[in-house]
């Protein structure tokens, strides 16, 4: 069914398994939610990039697929998750610069791109001594161009329960199946970590994007 819709046509080459796919249930089984985690509009010339999740959540009861993309590619720069209903064409921007523990999660960020740069700028005193960036700088422009990055592992911390039951009832779902399916067992279902990437390798080049 979900091979099917056109979202998964469209972001096909982008996806590897599902990082989750699993029947959520009471008594008896009322639904199944599978998620893929991918990049998604993120710039190629961001340091940055946190990824997102493409999500779909099957009523049992009503015989209905949702689709949504959990955006999170300006969690980062904005501090805020955008959620796109697929089928309505709807989107919906939430806050969670207030959510408590999502610095952490920032500043996890934040430090190891520190520690990148400060070795990016090691690297440029390198070049300045031997004379090879002397080219670059005389261009006067020059800009940071990455050609490697690091990837974290999707995971859990210790705010993950609460920051994602308080952003399931944020992002307005809890009203539905769907939402419910997504939001009730958090633990199982709702609560990971979107892997992000940083750069890790690069140079200093007067040839910068547009």
């Amino acid at each position: 069914m979900i091979k099917k819709t056109d979202s998964f046509k469209e972001y096909k080459k982008l996806l590897d398994e599902p990082l989750l796919h699993e029947t959520v249930q009471e008594a008896v089984p009322i639904g199944r939610v599978a998620r893929f985690e991918f990049d998604f509009k993120n710039d190629e010339d961001e340091i940055v990039k946190v990824n997102s999740y493409l999500t779909y959540v099957i009523d049992y009861e009503k015989g209905t697929l949702e689709e949504y993309i959990v955006d999170y590619s300006e969690l980062y720069t904005s501090k805020r998750i955008a959620l796109h209903n697929l089928i309505e064409e709807t989107v919906e921007y939430h806050d969670v610069s207030q959510v408590e523990g999502f610095q952490e999660y920032i500043s996890e960020i934040e430090n190891n791109l520190e520690q990148e740069l400060n070795e990016a700028k090691e690297e440029e005193a390198l070049q300045a001594s031997d004379g090879s960036g002397a080219a670059i700088q005389a261009a006067g422009t020059v800009c940071w161009q990455c050609s490697k990055y690091e990837t974290s592992k999707s995971n859990r911390s210790s705010w993950c329960d609460y920051f994602f039951s308080v952003g399931c009832g944020a992002i307005g779902m809890k009203t539905t199946i769907a939402g419910w399916l997504l939001c009730s067992g958090v633990q199982g279902v709702a609560c990971w970590i979107p892997s992000y990437r940083i750069c890790v390798q690069g140079k200093w080049t007067s040839i910068c994007p547009m």
